[in-house]
């Protein structure tokens, strides 16, 4: 696997969202043949997806405001922060720090290693607050997945992201990048919907961010180093947004340019390009899923066994400029694998998938039974081991490195997992 364009100082760690700037969701870690479990911390709270780098394991805690380093091989509680808001997605660590945004429109730079607080910056450009989720937060809420790169800033790490929730609304979304250092404004750009000096006109709503060679994507916006627009290019995005579980059946991941958009446009993207409830994807030739391997209008509606109509696929991952015209594009799929279970959890290998799920698609439904994790052959999708969770994972909640492989579940617990013969 291609991780030339990570910032990351381990190669087979998981430092970051989707463990790296592309959000691939893929590792050149290899999986063991057989997974065993070796640890199982219950922290009773709706957890994040993990992160693993320098020897601990970190999750954030989003109702109790909360993110809490465990020791990676034992488990061990090393430390926890409070923060002012709910936090939706893990930090991302970077050269022994740990920077996340809140929902109370602020961004936090932790020390990884004891969790004292470094710098806090405040992105909101008021302090406003509302009610959401049942908790006071902010007008400006940041996710928690700050993007970190130091490629575009010659060897400067910079920390990027954005504050609000809407083009449309309290002045529009405000996009940084932040001297990850001291915290320190290098650039910022307001996307509004409506025209003004230094803005960025622009109809998108906010998401985590995502680094494809020398762009910066927040869905379908697309923005240099400085924070200037750029040309749409392909790329990885969630239209409804990274964190969007809800299983609606006109939305899908999508590696390309664009999305339809009514009725009878929404099908249509997800037939020419690589689409599915999750994807992920390395330097290779193919991208690999979970899915549907077809979209049609009146045929959307999901049946209750959802097993029937998703798959896990692989298929050709076309990343060249022409891949941008529709009329010149079509999914080549290689090859489809029914699995028994709905994947919520997807990781990419060097060697095989790791596909984890539970009965269901809905989590209050999943808390009452276990999750399955499989090893699946990357060849066909086959089963090559498997193994029973306490519950299933969390959305992407599952992360790989030479240490093991780290789960978060619904039911508020983090569970480690071990070959066989690993000490």
């Amino acid at each position: 696997i291609d991780n030339s364009q990570s910032t990351i100082v381990n190669p087979q760690g998981w430092p970051m969202y989707r463990r790296d700037g592309q959000r691939s969701g893929s590792t050149a870690t290899r999986v063991p043949p057989q997974l065993a479990p070796l640890w199982h911390v219950d922290l009773g709270d709706e957890l994040t997806s993990p992160v693993i780098a320098d020897g601990r394991v970190f999750v954030a805690l989003s109702d109790s405001r909360q993110v809490v380093a465990l020791d990676q091989v034992t488990g061990r509680e090393l430390w926890r922060f409070a923060a002012g808001g709910r936090i939706d997605t893990p930090p991302a660590i970077h050269k022994g720090r740990a920077v996340f945004g809140c929902a109370d429109g602020c961004v936090y730079c932790l020390r990884a290693e004891d969790g004292e607080l470094i710098w806090r910056f405040r992105a909101a450009p008021r302090d406003r607050r509302l009610f959401a989720c049942g908790q006071l937060e902010s007008v400006w809420p940041v996710h928690g997945s700050v993007l970190v790169d130091d490629t575009l800033s010659g060897g400067v790490a910079t920390a990027y992201f954005a504050a609000g929730r809407s083009s449309f609304l309290d002045g529009g979304i405000r996009l940084y990048a932040l001297d990850l250092k001291t915290g320190d404004v290098r650039h910022s750009k307001d996307v509004y919907m409506f025209r003004g000096r230094d803005r960025i006109r622009q109809q998108v709503l906010p998401d985590i961010l995502s680094l494809q060679k020398d762009t910066i994507w927040m869905r379908h916006l697309g923005v240099d180093k400085n924070l200037a627009p750029v040309k749409a290019r392909p790329h990885l995005f969630a239209p409804r947004g990274f964190l969007d579980d809800t299983w609606w059946h006109r939305t899908y991941w999508v590696y390309g340019t664009e999305m339809g958009g009514g009725y009878t446009n929404w099908p249509v993207v997800g037939n020419v390009s690589p689409a599915g409830r999750l994807l992920a994807f390395g330097g290779g030739e193919l991208i690999y899923g979970y899915g549907r391997m077809a979209y049609r209008v009146g045929d959307g509606h999901v049946r209750p066994d959802m097993t029937e109509d998703y798959r896990l696929f692989a298929e050709v991952l076309d990343r060249t400029p022409s891949a941008i015209r529709r009329q010149e594009r079509k999914r080549q799929v290689k090859w489809t694998a029914r699995l028994p279970f709905v994947a919520r959890s997807i990781v990419l290998a060097r060697d095989a998938l790791l596909v984890a799920g539970g009965s269901s698609a809905d989590e209050a439904r999943e808390r009452l039974g276990p999750g399955t994790l499989w090893i699946a052959s990357r060849e066909d999708g086959s089963k090559r081991a498997a193994c029973t969770l306490p519950a299933p994972p969390v959305l992407d909640g599952m992360g790989l490195t030479e240490k093991g492989v780290f789960v978060s579940t619904v039911d508020g617990a983090v569970v480690c997992l071990q070959g066989e013969n690993d000490e």
